[in-house]
C-alpha cells in the first residue's frame, strides 16, 4: 500500500505490516532541509487521546531497553489519537510476511530457522526482562529478519490488556496473546514467551495454533511442514518444548526468557542442525529474490525525492501566529480546525550505531542531533521543532555572497570558452546499440558490481561461521556438563571456514556463469540487429594531422566475452530470440517463474541412514522449455561421503516442471533447490 501521507514530521512511504493494533510503514523523518533518514514507523489505530497517551508512554518506556536483537528507537509518543515509535530502518521482512509468502509458495520453513529465530527474539526478551519488561504483543509482525539473516524484534512496551479493551485485538492477534491476558492481574515476561512459542509452532507446522483444544493436544498433533507433503510428526524434543513453552499453567510453562533460550539453544546446537545467519539469509533469498533489487531503486529513488511540499506544509504551521501566554489555555473556537498534539520522548540526541554481531550490515553514521526545541509557550507541536530551525536557516542564509560568487562563475566560463580555439578532435562515433543489448549490457554490469562486493565480503563470510562454530562448540559443551576441548574447537572452526569458503565459491561461480550468460544475450542482440542494419557511408578520410592526433588516445574496444568451454558457436544467422533459446534471470521483467509439476520419491541414502547423518543440500537447476531438468549443479552440500549430495542431484533430475515464461513465450532459467535431509 503505497501512500505519501505527512504524519508529523515523517512522510509515510509504504505500508509494511498492520495489525488489529497498528501498522508499520517505511518512513522518511524530515530535517531542516528535506530528507533526513529512513524509519520503520509504527502507528496504532485510533484509541481515543486518553488510551493512545497511554500506550505511548508504554512505548516510551521500552526505547530504554537496548539489545543486539532489539530494533533501535529514536522517538516514540502521540499524535492525536494516536501513539507512535519511529525506529531503525533494516531492510528485510517480518516473520509475518516470511510466513505468509512461505505459505503461499510451498516452500516452508526449515527446523532449523524457526529455531534460529526463535533464539534470537528470545534474546530480546532476556534484555527486557533485565529491566522488568515486556513486549506486550509479540506477533510475527514484530519480528525482523533482515537481507543477511538478522533477527530483531520492534516496539516493545504495548499493554495488551488495554489493546484489548479498546477493541483492538483481531481474531487472528488473539491466537497469539497467553491466557492470562484476560486476567486482570499485572503480566510477565511468561507472556511473551507465550507468544513466541505460538510463533515458533507456526513456523514450523505451516499453520497456526489451534486454541479452540488445549494446547497440548494441538502439539501432539502437530505435524512438520514438509515442501509438497502432508509432513512429518514432530520429533519428541520439539514437541516436549512447545508443550512446556504453551502450557496454561503458568507454574508449567518457562519461568523466563533466559529459561525458555537455553532450552531453545540446547535443542539447536545439539548436532541434528545447522543453524546459521548465512542459511537464513539464502531462504530469504529464496523467497524474496524478485523483490530485493527493486527493494533497492525504491529506497534510492526516496532518499533523492523532493519533501520541500512537506516544508512548506510545516512552516504554514508554524507561521500562524501564536497564542498569547496565559495561565490557562483558551477553549476552541467552535467550526475551527482541531489544535494536531504532539508529545514525543527521544532517548537521546544521537547516538552512533554500531554493528550488530555476526552482522554484514555496515555501521551507519550518526544522526546530527536534533535542533533544540523551543519553550512551551512557543511552541505547540513537535512539528515545529524542525520548522524553526528552517526558518532560522532561510534568515541567516548569506544571498547577496552567493549571486556574486555565481556571476563570477558565469564570467569566468564564457571567457575560457570564448578565448579557446575550436577543437582538433572530432567527436567519436558511437555505435548505435538497440533496445536488447543495452538491457543486457546494463545487466552485466549490475552483476560484475555484485560480484565484486561479494568478493569482498568472502572473507568476513569465513570468520562469521568461524564464530558461529564456535557458538556452536560452547553450546554443545555446556549441554554435556563439560569444559570446551581446544582441538575441538579448532577443528569445528577449521572445518565451518572451509564450508563457507566452499559456499562463497560456488555463489561466485554462479554469479559469474550469470554474467556469462548476460554476456551472450548481449552478443545474441547485437547479431539479431545486424542484419537488419543498412550500412552506413564511410565516413571521409581524416587528415594527417587529425590521424596523428587521434590515434594515441582512441579508446581500445574490448575483446570479445570468451564463450564457455566445450560450447557451441554462437549462430548469426537466424538470430537466436531472446528468452526463448537463451537463459533468463528470473529477476528480469515479464518472466514468471517455473512450477514443479511432479517429482520422484527422494530416496535416503543407506550410508547416511546407517550413520544417522542429516543436512540440507542446495542445488541449482537449468530448466528448460519443455519443463525438464536439463542439468544441474551442486551449490551448497550436505556432508562429505553421506550420499546426500548425489542423491540430491537425482531426484531434481527426475523432477518435471511447467516452464518459465517470459512474455508469455517458454525460456530456459536457472532456479535454486533445497532439499533438507531429516531422519
Amino acid at each position: 500500500m503505497e501512500t505519501k501521507e505527512r504524519y508529523g514530521r515523517f512522510v509515510l512511504q509504504s505500508e509494511d505490516a498492520r495489525t488489529s493494533a497498528g501498522s508499520f510503514w517505511r518512513a522518511v523523518q524530515l530535517g531542516a532541509s528535506g530528507y533526513e533518514r529512513h524509519v520503520e514507523l509504527f502507528r496504532t489505530e485510533l484509541l481515543g487521546a486518553e488510551h493512545a497517551q497511554t500506550v505511548a508512554n508504554a512505548l516510551q518506556t521500552g526505547l530504554q531497553i537496548q539489545n543486539a536483537q532489539i530494533a533501535k528507537g529514536f522517538e516514540a509518543g502521540r499524535l492525536d489519537a494516536t501513539a507512535f515509535l519511529a525506529c531503525e530502518f533494516i531492510e528485510g521482512r517480518s516473520v509475518g510476511a516470511l510466513l505468509e509468502r512461505s505459505q503461499s509458495e510451498g516452500h516452508p520453513f526449515a527446523v532449523d530457522h524457526a529455531l534460529l529465530i526463535a533464539s534470537k527474539a528470545a534474546a530480546a526478551l532476556e534484555a527486557a526482562q533485565t529491566r522488568k519488561q515486556t513486549h506486550g504483543f509479540l506477533l510475527p509482525d514484530f519480528i525482523h529478519v533482515s537481507h543477511d539473516g538478522e533477527v530483531s524484534v520492534r516496539a516493545f512496551g504495548l499493554p495488551p490488556q488495554l489493546l484489548k479493551a479498546a477493541n483492538s485485538v483481531g481474531v487472528r492477534e488473539a491466537l497469539f496473546l497467553a491466557p492470562e491476558v484476560d486476567a486482570v492481574g499485572p503480566l510477565d515476561v511468561r507472556a511473551d514467551v507465550f507468544s513466541l512459542g505460538v510463533g515458533l509452532f507456526e513456523m514450523l507446522t505451516g499453520s497456526p495454533l489451534p486454541r479452540s483444544q488445549p494446547t497440548k493436544r494441538s502439539v501432539e498433533a502437530a505435524r512438520v511442514a514438509v515442501p509438497g507433503g502432508d509432513g512429518v510428526p514432530l520429533p519428541k524434543a520439539l514437541t516436549t518444548l512447545l508443550i512446556q513453552t504453551l502450557a496454561e499453567d503458568l507454574s508449567l510453562r518457562f519461568k523466563d526468557a533466559s529459561t525458555f533460550k537455553k532450552a531453545v539453544d540446547t535443542l539447536l546446537f545439539s548436532g541434528d542442525y545447522s543453524p546459521t545467519t548465512f542459511n537464513l539469509a539464502f531462504f530469504m533469498h529464496t523467497l524474496f529474490r524478485d523483490e530485493g533489487d527493486r527493494d533497492v531503486e525504491t529506497l534510492k529513488t526516496e532518499r533523492s525525492a523532493n519533501y520541500r511540499p512537506y516544508l512548506a506544509e510545516l512552516n504554514r504551521i508554524v507561521s500562524a501566529p501564536a497564542p498569547a501566554p496565559a495561565q490557562t489555555r483558551p477553549s476552541t473556537p467552535a467550526g475551527a480546525p482541531p489544535q494536531r498534539s504532539v508529545e514525543t520522548v527521544r532517548p537521546e540526541a544521537a547516538r552512533p550505531e554500531t554493528v550488530r554481531p555476526d552482522s554484514g550490515r555496515i555501521a551507519r553514521p550518526s544522526v546530527p542531533p536534533a535542533p533544540p526545541t523551543l519553550p512551551p509557550a512557543q511552541v505547540s507541536s513537535a512539528d515545529e521543532t524542525v520548522i524553526h530551525a528552517v526558518a532560522a536557516e532561510k534568515k541567516t542564509f548569506p544571498i547577496v555572497p552567493v549571486v556574486l560568487g555565481v556571476l563570477a562563475v558565469i564570467g569566468v566560463a564564457v571567457y575560457l570558452l570564448t578565448q579557446r580555439g575550436p577543437s582538433t578532435f572530432p567527436p567519436a562515433a558511437t555505435p548505435a546499440m538497440n533496445a536488447a543489448e543495452i538491457a543486457a549490457l546494463a545487466r552485466v554490469k549490475e552483476l560484475e558490481s555484485r560480484l565484486a562486493s561479494m568478493l569482498a565480503e568472502k572473507a568476513a563470510a569465513e570468520q562469521k561461521a568461524a564464530e558461529e562454530a564456535k557458538k556452536i562448540v560452547e553450546a554443545q559443551a555446556r549441554a554435556r556438563g563439560r569444559a570446551v576441548d581446544p582441538a575441538e574447537l579448532q577443528k569445528a572452526q577449521d572445518e565451518a571456514r572451509k564450508k563457507a569458503q566452499v559456499d562463497q565459491e560456488a555463489k561466485l561461480k554462479a554469479e559469474r556463469q550469470k554474467i556469462e550468460d548476460e554476456r551472450k544475450k548481449a552478443d545474441d542482440a547485437k547479431a539479431a540487429a545486424e542484419p537488419s542494419k543498412t550500412p552506413d557511408a564511410p565516413p571521409p578520410p581524416a587528415s594527417p594531422s587529425a590521424t596523428a592526433a587521434v590515434v594515441p588516445s582512441a579508446p581500445t574496444p574490448p575483446p570479445p566475452a570468451p564463450a564457455p568451454a566445450g560450447a557451441a558457436p554462437t549462430p548469426v544467422s537466424p538470430p537466436a530470440a531472446p528468452g526463448v533459446s537463451g537463459v533468463v534471470d528470473l529477476g528480469d521483467p515479464g518472466v514468471v517463474a517455473p512450477q514443479l509439476v511432479s517429482q520422484a520419491r527422494l530416496d535416503y541414502p543407506p550410508v547416511a541412514r546407517a550413520q544417522r547423518i542429516s543436512g540440507t543440500v542446495v542445488v541449482s537447476a537449468l530448466i528448460d522449455e519443455a519443463g525438464s531438468v536439463v542439468e544441474t549443479r551442486l551449490v551448497r552440500g550436505g556432508p562429505t561421503n553421506s550420499g546426500l549430495n548425489q542423491a540430491a542431484l537425482d531426484n531434481v533430475k527426475k523432477r518435471k516442471y511447467k516452464p518459465a515464461t517470459q512474455n508469455g513465450k517458454p525460456c530456459r532459467v536457472w532456479i535454486a533447490i533445497q532439499i533438507d535431509f531429516k531422519l
